[in-house]
């Protein structure tokens, strides 16, 4: 049933469809009887356009959740998956990988994947076992890792790896000398007669260096050597004149490029970052030690045992057993 322009009810024939005036109880047009139904029933009630509208919306926000839920939990997985492929399943990768490096003895293979790992189950230990085969089959000229000094000057990333250049090789052990001169140093905190055995460079490299550069065990295969030019006893050094002359040379054998921390300390390098470093024998007095320059001579006058412009490049006997 409709309502027209004039307030008319009209009802629509259910056989032939033909509309017919409210008054007739029969289609005049196929004589079927008309149902009397609700005016309005055609028509939705304020509560039923509501309801209408409140669950469109609905439908239309629960289908965007269905749509969302596996996009989340899809990105859920895959976060799970990689924090534990970074934090589980690669470390322990890398660790298997380092261990049947240390069984084929490719040992400098082996100490870089433990030094990558860090602290990861016993990676350390497994680091300084790798050092000390390393050492073990050495030979001279050879560049060898051994402590860790800070060195790139960035001071958030830990210190690194210190590699040592093989100057002697005996039967239970090796002499090393830095590859880098690793800080900035005078040789005596003042101008004044000194020697080696009572200078402050000394002391330094014995009390501090050796502490912060090396752990406990890696400070067990450093031996104290009695130097033969000075009698004094010590586990760090710097080499001697005759040292550096016979074992090192001259030239390019004997010069030095300072880390990037030794230049920040104040350590003046040439254009290719060579630098001037100490050794340990007296110069033209004991006002003086004798130095190398960046140029690649030995200096024998030296330099004055408060001059601060040197660099330090520590030497040791390792212990190979």
């Amino acid at each position: 049933m409709r309502m027209n322009q004039e307030g008319e009810f009209w009802m629509k024939c259910s056989h032939c469809g033909k509309e017919n005036q409210e008054q007739f109880a029969y289609c005049v047009y196929c004589g079927t009887e008309l149902e009397k139904v609700n005016a309005l029933s055609d028509q939705p009630d304020d509560h039923q356009q509501s309801a209408q509208e409140y669950a469109e919306p609905k439908k239309k926000h629960s289908k965007r959740n269905k749509i969302l839920l596996p996009i989340f939990l899809l990105f859920g997985i895959s976060a799970l998956l990689i924090v534990t492929w970074i934090f589980v399943i690669s470390p322990w990768v890398q660790y298997r990988s380092g261990i049947e490096k240390m069984e084929q003895a490719e040992y400098d293979r082996a100490f870089q994947i433990f030094s990558d790992l860090g602290e990861y189950k016993d990676s350390r230990d497994k680091r300084e076992q790798c050092e000390v085969e390393i050492c073990r089959n050495a030979v001279i000229g050879d560049e060898i890792p051994f402590g860790s000094y800070e060195q790139d000057n960035n001071l958030d990333n830990g210190s690194e790896t210190i590699f040592w250049k093989v100057l002697s090789v005996e039967e239970d052990r090796i002499l090393v000398v830095s590859c880098h001169a690793l800080e900035r140093s005078a040789y005596h905190e003042s101008y004044m007669e000194v020697t080696w055995a009572s200078c402050m460079l000394r002391s330094w490299l014995n009390q501090v260096f050796l502490k912060i550069a090396f752990t406990e065990t890696e400070r067990e295969h450093i031996m104290v050597s009695t130097l033969p030019d000075t009698g004094t006893d010590d586990q760090i050094f710097l080499l001697s004149l005759d040292e550096a002359a016979t074992l090192l040379g001259e030239g390019a054998r004997v010069q030095a490029e300072a880390s990037d921390f030794a230049i920040a300390q104040g350590v003046p390098v040439n254009e290719d970052h060579y630098c001037w470093w100490w050794l340990r024998t007296a110069g033209r007095s004991n006002y003086y030690a004798v130095n190398v320059v960046s140029e690649g001579g030995i200096n024998q006058d030296g330099d004055g045992v408060d001059d601060t412009r040197n660099g330090v490049r520590p030497a040791m006997w390792i212990m190979v057993p």
